[in-house]
């Protein structure tokens, strides 16, 4: 008993010091070295490795990986932990940080955190009432229990699913218009020309105007320090003649330093637009060259499959909607169902059964988490100027917690039955998971 203790504990921690590393090294990457507060990037870390904690007991379950207490004693901290994280720590985080970045001191950053959690927590409650994620006839449950069972899941299935399904409606689109040279941009050599040629004139424009304004507030600085040195004169027609000429000529020499800074600040919005357009010409040269070579023809037979197999998706989650129909068994069983029907081969189905549908969760897990990761480090891109590095890590990791945990909801269909069971025995065998596969579609 104690070496199997002493086994599964060494498996599990050092899986999850590697998911805690693999998430702390990420963000610094990411963010390059610039996330001076260490809380943040432990938020995330932490997040990250409780969701692929989740992922990996699914491989564990198909597998047979650990003893079968372990696995079901792990599934419930993780997931206690889970709801724990995203329901009060990473929102409380959130306000705290969004209320730092306004400037208000730290001490009332917090009350006015608790203030936004509640507001939050009675949103996060208020969602579930209005959609058919529990069975009607279970028993009720109190505000904190119902949190961190069916209820709090259920909640978190509703927007992590949300945005599962913009993501995938996003990449059904995206995805051929990637991969398929026919979308890619014919830019012409007499177009990327010219854009060049007036790239060029603007930044000799931009010089001159750089020039003169660097002249005029010198020639502005000159004429203060003269008329500081200058010497008195006694006369009131010369101090009133004096005083209006050098009144008139500072208002004059600020309006034409405001006028060139106003223009130098139109001409380099100008020139950035430009620059940005001659990229994506270059660009789209570059991938229509890439088509021309072997890789790029290859590139070309996978935008042609996955054009096919999102089209299939669309008019799938379309036929689903229309018929109320949910998928009842994994797509690896059906398929394989009817290879070995059609060919009237006699094989051990259980047991490729068990290895195909670890092959197929495994690449879903591999894909959805990298994807996610660089999604992240797109936005950040975007981002990083106009928000706090603290305040978009948090957002993420909430982001990415309930993506992650609404993921593994609807990973179910994808195992076979004998999988299945110790899912719905984790999330709550209240709830409607028919419900989150017709609301994804």
């Amino acid at each position: 008993f104690f070496r199997m203790l002493y086994t599964d504990g060494l498996i599990i921690v050092s899986s999850h010091s590697i998911f805690f590393f693999v998430g702390w090294t990420f963000l610094h990457l990411v963010f390059l070295a610039k996330l001076k507060n260490y809380v943040p990037q432990l938020l995330f870390s932490y997040t990250l490795t409780l969701n692929c904690s989740m992922f990996q007991l699914i491989i564990f379950e198909i597998t047979g990986c650990l003893e079968q207490k372990t696995r079901l004693m792990n599934w419930k901290i993780v997931l206690v932990l889970t709801l724990i994280n995203l329901i009060l720590v990473l929102p409380f985080s959130q306000c705290f940080y969004l209320f730092l970045d306004w400037g208000v001191s730290i001490k009332k950053s917090c009350i006015w955190s608790v203030i936004g959690l509640l507001l939050y927590l009675y949103t996060f409650w208020k969602i579930g009432e209005g959609f058919p994620t529990v069975n009607p006839s279970s028993p009720k449950k109190d505000f904190i229990s119902g949190l961190l069972a069916e209820e709090g899941v259920s909640r978190v299935g509703i927007i992590g699913v949300t945005l599962m399904a913009m993501l995938s409606g996003f990449g059904a689109i995206n995805c051929p218009r990637t991969y398929l040279s026919y979308f890619s941009k014919r830019g012409q050599s007499t177009e990327t020309a010219h854009i060049e040629w007036r790239q060029q004139q603007l930044m000799e424009s931009i010089a001159t105007k750089k020039k003169r304004l660097a002249l005029a507030q010198w020639e502005l600085n000159n004429r203060k320090r003269d008329s500081a040195t200058s010497p008195t004169a006694w006369s009131v027609s010369s101090i009133f003649g004096s005083l209006r000429r050098r009144l008139t000529s500072r208002d004059d020499d600020q309006d034409r330093i405001c006028k060139l800074q106003d223009e130098i600040a139109a001409l380099e919005k100008v020139s950035t637009r430009l620059y940005i357009e001659l990229d994506d010409l270059v660009a789209a040269k570059e991938d229509i060259e890439f088509s021309k070579t072997l890789k790029g023809r290859l590139y070309f037979l996978l935008g042609c499959f996955f054009s096919v197999y999102c089209v299939y998706k669309v008019l799938m989650a379309t036929i689903n909607i229309a018929l109320n129909r949910v998928a009842r068994i994994d797509p690896v069983s059906r398929s394989l169902q009817l290879l070995l029907h059609n060919m009237k081969v006699e094989v051990d189905v259980t047991f490729w059964l068990q290895h195909i549908s670890f092959l197929l969760v495994g690449l879903i897990i591999m894909t959805s988490i990298r994807g996610f990761l660089v999604t992240l480090q797109k936005v950040n891109d975007l981002w990083l100027n106009n928000v706090s590095n603290s305040s978009i890590v948090v957002f993420f990791s909430l982001i990415m917690g309930m993506y992650f945990t609404s993921m593994v909801m609807l990973i179910r269909v994808n195992l076979p039955l004998k999988y299945r069971g110790i899912l719905t025995q984790v999330f709550g065998q209240d709830i409607q998971y028919n419900f989150y596969h017709r609301w994804f579609d």
